[in-house]
């Protein structure tokens, strides 16, 4: 049965792979194109991890992104090949299904399905977004630029030994001294052999990771701009700033899918990045007035400090919602008591039902930070905003909708974690209103439960 539950795993994997990911993936091809400069690239990555030769300064930061995209990567798709590998075996451990018939072989079946459903549907996202990193930032790079990873000076390093790598060592060979005695104590047991061995990989892996993602960088003050597109508004941009406060910053025009992207960089500044092809796209008297009213949006993302509040704001509200069902749960007591909180109790719970598990969803939250961030862009920014406004219509107007299948778009409507709400809905608001009001919060929410009511996803589409 457990032969039959790997094969029930294949088919899954290989449907979601056909139907989902080929379809999120920005390049094609990954594993040959992967492979081929492994092949040609294989002295250079051995020195590389060794530390011989001598490199400068933009090699050495091209070896850091490289290392730090590689190890995020590698740990992914370890984590989730130790999910698929295990589940089978840790499942038969907890169910006795031999002594059940076809009626426990089926429980079973259902069971890892629903496993396997669950793990997918929560990492899928996260998959696509390291694997499209992993394309941008290491496989495009090494085509494009093979010498990158080419050393002058090869040479080994002379070790300057201290006493922390000393205990790193020592606390190496005794993990697998550990690991070694404990197999060997346990080696009637197969499941836990293999447990102990991923474990052991997952926490070396993990620790390489974290040593090779250290790194100092002195982080100065001031508005830099890259290109002579944005010099151009590099007045504006700094007199957007001034107004919101922020004093530092990095903006550049790079080669990404999407149109426009803030963020917080590898030295800890902001950071935001234009598209080359939204760059292409807007022309005419209007392209400056397009242009800034993007980086005042993306500017809102960095006032608002939605990189790490996001996250901050779902753990309120799932607390938040945890507090309302407790009320629930006590006002249902106190009804037997007096029929008085009959009515509060169940308008708490209607208010739960209806707000809780959109609420404490990220992507309500996403999009909340979307809408604030074109709010504040209206009022930073001197350009009109109905040349944006207009701008978009247009665009939305003459673009051709890809086609996808079924499978697709189900995860697009109800699992990926959209941010955006769809851009009509944005330019509908921004051509009505100013400014952002605490009630929005709560019409949003009903919003979205309209449009999963008519089909339509969590972003409208």
């Amino acid at each position: 049965m457990v032969l039959v539950g790997y094969l029930v795993q294949f088919i899954i994997i290989f449907g979601w792979y056909k139907f989902i990911l080929v379809k999120e993936l920005k390049c094609k091809n990954i594993v040959r194109r992967s492979m081929r400069i492994l092949f040609t690239q294989r002295k250079n990555i051995i020195f590389s991890l060794l530390r011989w030769g001598n490199i400068n300064k933009e090699q050495e930061k091209a070896v850091c992104s490289i290392k730090k995209h590689l190890s995020e990567m590698f740990m992914e798709t370890y984590l989730l090949m130790g999910y698929f590998i295990l589940g089978p075996i840790i499942l038969k451990c907890f169910i006795n299904y031999e002594n059940r018939g076809i009626l426990g072989s089926l429980f079973y079946l259902v069971l890892l399905c629903g496993l396997i459903f669950s793990r997918l549907k929560e990492y899928t996202q996260k998959t696509i977004e390291i694997i499209n990193a992993y394309t941008q930032n290491v496989m495009t790079p090494l085509e494009k630029k093979p010498e990158l990873l080419s050393f002058e000076d090869v040479q080994k390093p002379v070790i300057e030994w201290n006493v922390k790598k000393i205990l790193i060592i020592l606390m190496g060979l005794l993990a697998m001294i550990t690991c070694i005695v404990l197999l060997e104590q346990f080696k009637d047991s197969k499941v836990f052999q293999v447990i102990a061995v991923v474990v052991f990989v997952f926490v070396m892996i993990r620790e390489s990771s974290n040593v090779s993602s250290k790194n100092n960088i002195d982080i100065g003050e001031g508005i830099y701009v890259e290109g002579y597109i944005l010099d151009s508004v590099k007045e504006e941009i700094q007199n957007m700033c001034v107004q919101l406060g922020i004093k530092t910053i990095e903006c550049k025009i790079v080669a990404t899918e999407r149109y426009a992207e803030s963020k917080i960089n590898e030295k800890g500044i902001p950071q935001i990045d234009i598209s080359n092809g939204f760059i292409s796209q807007i022309y005419g008297n209007t392209a400056r007035d397009i242009l800034l009213m993007t980086i005042a949006h993306e500017l809102g993302h960095i006032y608002y400090n939605d990189f790490s509040n996001i996250s901050k704001r779902v753990r309120i509200s799932n607390l938040v919602c945890l507090i309302l069902m407790i009320l629930n749960m006590l006002g249902l007591i106190a009804t037997m008591i007096t029929p008085i909180f009959l009515v509060i109790t169940l308008l708490s719970m209607g208010i739960e039902c209806v707000f809780g598990k959109i609420m404490c969803d990220a992507r309500y939250w996403k999009q909340i930070a979307e809408l604030r961030a074109d709010r504040l862009a209206i009022n930073v920014c001197k350009s009109n905003k109905m040349i944006f406004v207009e701008f978009w219509k247009g665009y939305l107007k003459n673009q051709n909708k890809k086609e996808t299948n079924i499978i697709d778009q189900f995860y697009r409507r109800y699992i990926k974690v959209e941010g955006h709400p769809s851009m009509e809905y944005r330019m509908e608001l921004i051509e009505k209103r100013e400014k952002w009001s605490w009630w929005e919060y709560f019409e949003h929410a009903l919003v979205i439960m309209k449009w999963r009511i008519t089909n339509r996803g969590w972003n409208g589409v």
